[in-house]
Order: C-alpha cells, then structure tokens, then sequence
C-alpha cells in the first residue's frame, strides 16, 4: 500500500496535474468545438462575409434578404479619363448579380466531406478569414454602349478596303491607318475586382493602339476579284419563259468586303497579325431582291375544279401544283454563281399540292346536294353585274373540311382594280359611296341563304343597314366588308362539302354538296315584326335543324333595318 510520502512525490504530482491539465484542455476543446457546431447549425458559417457584408450565423433566407436589402444593382462605380469624370449604377452598365450562387457558395463553408476540413474552415471563419467574392455577370452589349456615350474618345483603326467609285465605275481600295481605343480586357479586369468585392474607387479609363486588320496590299487583290465581278456582267436569273437581267447597280450594292478569320503573318511586338480580305454578299439584300420578283414566279395551287351529275361528283378542269420560289436556297447559289463567273443561275421553286386532285375525288365523301340558295339582281348596273360575277368565280370549286369554319372575307381575298373589280355603290357609314367591288354583298347574301339551307351552323352573319331591293324577301340577307362585317360558318357535317356557283340569266345561284347525314332543314320565315312608312323593318329568320325527327339545333337571325332615306348617294369620283 502506497504510503502518503509516495503520494506527495514530485514526480508524480508533476504527472497527475499534467494529466488533469490535458484532460480539461481536451474537455474545453470539445466544448468549443461542439459548440462552433451548434452555432453554425443550418447557418452560414459565423464571421463569413460576402463582399464585406456579413452573413455569417444567417440562415440562406436571411442572408437573400440582406444582400437584397443592399440594392446590389444599384451600386454606383466612378470612371475617369484625363478630365472627363463619369459615375454609372452597376445595372446601367449591364452588371447582373447572381447572389444566389454566391449564397450558395457561402454555405459550403465549414460542410466539407472531411469533416476535420470542415470544422476547420469553420473555426477560420470566425477569425475573419473568409471574405467571399459576389458573383456577376457582364452585358458587355450595355457595356460598350455606355462606353461610346460617355467616354467618346476612341478612334478605331481602319482598314483598307475598296469602294465603288462611280466616276471610274469600279472599285478602289482606300488606305489603312493606325487607331486608339479603350483597354478593354483591363477594364473588365478592373470592374470585376471592384464589384466582386464592392471597392468602388474610381478605374481609370485606359487607351491602347488599334492596329488595323487589312492593310492595302491585302485588299487590293480583294478589288481586283471585285472588278472582275463588275466587268463579267450581266448577271441573268431564269425559270422556265422567264428570264431576268440583274442590273448592275442592284449588283453593287450586294457586294461587301469582310476580314477572314485567316491570319497572314506572324505576331511582331504585340500587333494582331493581318487578315485576308474576303469578298461577301448580302444575303438579306438579295434575299429581298428575290421576294421583290417571286410574285412573278410564285403560283397558287389550283384545286381541281367539281360538279355533280346523277350524284356523283366528277372533275371538268384539271387541278395544278403550286409554285413557290425557294428564296434562301436561290440567294445561296446566286452568290456563289456570281463568285464562280458564272453568268446564269436557275430559280429554285417548290411545288405545292392542292387540295382536291383527280386521284382524290373519290375520297371527298360529297355525294349530295346540302342545299341551294338564289338571288336575283335584274336591274343592276354593268359594273355592279361585272362585280358579281367576277366574286361568285371566286368560290366555285371551293372545298371546306369537317369541323373548319368559313370565312367569306378571307377565301374573297383583296377587291381592287388588280383583281378586276370596277367602281360601284356601297353602304359605307351614313351614306351611300362608289367603292370598287360594289355588289358583292350580292353574292354573301346568296352564299348565306344557301348555308342556311343546308343546315350549316352560322357564327358571323350582319344584316344591311336598310332594305335593299335586290335581296328580297328582306331578312334573308348578309352584308360584308373586309375585314368586318364577314360571312362565317361552320361545316358541321362529317365530311368535306363543295362549293358550286353559277349564274342564269340575272339569277346567282350557290349551291352547296356534301354527305348527307340525315339532318332535316326547316326554314321559318324571314318574317316582318315591323313595317313604318319610312321603309324601316325588323325581321325574324329561323333555322330549325332536325335529327331522328327530333329539334337538333335552332337558330334565330334578328334583323333591323332603317329608312333608306338616312343614306344619301355620293356622286361616282371613280367612273
């Protein structure tokens, strides 16, 4: 047994205090350690900081709203240059701040899979030590414009290049001549290192040389090939009978001159190396030449035209493909035919099918009459029946889809003095006015008793704005003028239906075939509700369509109709 004199040992209380010692360092190390843990808990790491804001101890919730709250965007930055001072907010110069990823960034802090790192990088945190970088990006677009308004000190190189001199009619190359401009690899540099840390002393605005690309031996091998390409005209495009001279002037101006990215010679005391000058066409220019003359090439397919006899449909002219001249492809050959020598180049079209073919007749599924709508127009003038006429071609033959809805305005296209119309009467606002393709409304209002008649449902239809005697009985009329008022319906029924019209002796005649799908169509009225002395009315028209002898649908057509006498007739300026 130990005696109390071994206990007091020096020795030995020397390495029972040591050990006691170490045992408390390591007792207090854990503590602070768990407690570096505890604090940081879901937290960025205490002491971090971004561009010198602190957000340690935030969670990524508080730290957004603080960097918000710092209206980052608006961070203002000072440029000088000699004595011109400017001042511009971060957002003004194209400068975006992605403080999420920088958020992100922060809280990785301390969260190394190592979790000895980890614990590291956490306890260097509260030292201070982690200042991180903002994250941006440049529009360097918004930079550069910023630059031109306010520091407008640049002076860039020029090349050499020809230019078309019209008193000698050819090409002359210009002069090359050494520039200024502003360093701008250093001032990104500068702005980043400013902005990530948020220094905002003022950058100074710096000049280096601009040397130029194409230096006048280059480009004179350039304007001899440009010459060449002057002195080979004319140019010709052909199709078919057409053929066309490209005039000389419209050449010209398709022609520029770009620097190549191929480099000539070697780097000599930091100067770029030179670049060959490449001859290049405006594809844009003659893309728009080509438009200007495809309405002479481009054609609309053109549907076989039908009939029905003993109920069968059957063709009396042929259907032809449509032509579309391929304009990008066109352009694309044109130019490198012009390069090459080459004074001929063939127009590229693509064909277009049409609708209804020979082939496909028998798939139509039209195999009834639907319904058959007439108007009489005795009494018209010559140009009111040449503008009757001219419209009621312009639907024969006209083929609408099950389930698509028609539109009257759309499928007559434009009406002018192209399209063959002449000068005739309209209802126009509070008078009666000559306008090209007056009486069209004649053939609306006869399409509409047709539709009406084969059970079509009708979404757009407008009386007129008083009575007019070529469309009685009065209420079974439709006015239009394009865009609004229109003639629409709907096929309803389940397969294609076939416009057919004609016209005998001073009657228009629509008729309209499809399939017949067992509606039956009664057509109540037009009834007059009310006659005054003044020629004013209202009528009521009702469709009633029956299935299985049961209502199907009904549709009621109100029309109100004023005196005559509130239109006075303009005299005809047109005739």
């Amino acid at each position: 047994m130990e005696t109390l004199n071994q206990l007091l040992n020096p020795v030995i209380l020397k390495k029972y205090y040591g050990v006691k010692l170490i045992l408390i360092l390591a007792i207090t190390m854990a503590i602070f350690l768990l407690g570096v843990e505890i604090l940081n808990f879901e937290k960025i790491a205490w002491g971090a900081k971004i561009a010198g804001i602190k957000v340690g101890g935030l969670n990524l919730k508080q730290a957004e709203r603080l960097l918000n709250l710092s209206n980052l965007s608006e961070t203002k930055l000072k440029f000088y240059y000699q004595n011109i001072n400017k001042e511009v907010s971060a957002k003004d110069l194209g400068i975006i701040f992605n403080s999420d990823f920088s958020l992100k960034e922060s809280f990785t802090l301390g969260r190394n899979k190592n979790p000895i790192l980890g614990l590291k990088e956490k306890v260097l945190a509260l030292t201070g030590k982690y200042n991180l970088p903002l994250y941006f990006s440049f529009n360097l677009g918004q930079l550069d414009q910023w630059l031109k308004i306010n520091f407008p000190i640049e002076q860039p190189a020029q090349n050499a290049t020809p230019i078309f001199n019209p008193l000698a009619d050819k090409f002359e190359v210009t002069s090359s001549a050494e520039g200024i401009v502003i360093n701008r690899e250093k001032l990104k540099e500068d702005i980043s290192k400013n902005v990530a840390f948020l220094n905002l002393k003022p950058i100074e605005i710096q000049l280096i040389k601009d040397y130029p690309q194409i230096k006048k031996e280059q480009a004179l091998s350039t304007q001899t090939k440009a010459n060449q390409i002057l002195e080979n005209t004319p140019y010709f495009l052909k199709y078919s009978d057409y053929y066309s001279e490209i005039e000389k002037e419209e050449l010209i101006s398709w022609i520029e001159f770009k620097p190549s990215q191929i480099l000539l010679d070697k780097t000599l005391e930091g100067k770029p190396r030179s670049k060959i000058l490449e001859i290049k066409f405006n594809k844009e220019k003659i893309e728009n030449y080509l438009i200007k003359i495809s309405p002479v090439i481009n054609r609309e397919p053109i549907n076989a035209q039908l009939t029905v006899e003993n109920g069968k449909v059957t063709a009396f002219a042929l259907s032809q493909p449509g032509i579309r001249l391929r304009v990008e492809k066109t352009a694309e050959i044109l130019a490198k035919n012009i390069t090459d020598g080459k004074k001929e180049t063939e127009i590229l079209v693509k064909e277009t099918e049409p609708e209804i073919t020979i082939e496909n007749i028998e798939n139509l599924g039209i195999t009834s009459l639907l319904g058959k709508g007439q108007s009489n127009f005795w009494g018209s003038s010559k140009n009111r029946i040449h503008n009757i006429k001219i419209g009621s071609v312009k639907f024969h033959g006209t083929l609408i889809k099950p389930g698509e809805e028609f539109s009257f305005n759309k499928t007559l296209g434009p009406i002018g003095p192209n399209q063959g119309y002449l000068p005739e009467q309209v209802i126009k606002k509070d008078k009666i006015v000559p306008e090209y393709g007056g009486g069209l409304c004649q053939v609306s209002t006869t399409f509409f008793r047709a539709a009406i008649k084969s059970g079509l449902k009708i979404t757009e239809r407008y009386p007129h704005a008083f009575p007019v005697r070529y469309y009685d009985p009065q209420g079974f009329d439709a006015t239009v003028y394009s865009p609004h008022p229109d003639l629409r319906f709907i096929n309803d029924t389940p397969n294609n239906v076939l416009i057919q019209t004609k016209i005998e002796g001073y009657n228009l005649i629509f008729e309209i075939y499809g399939t017949d799908d067992g509606r039956k169509v009664e057509i109540v009225g037009p009834i007059i509700l009310e006659k005054k002395e003044d020629g004013s009315m209202k009528t009521k028209l009702t469709q009633n369509i029956y299935k299985n002898e049961e209502l199907w649908r009904q549709d009621i057509f109100y029309s109100s109709y004023k005196s005559p006498a509130l239109y006075p007739v303009e005299k005809n300026p047109l005739e």
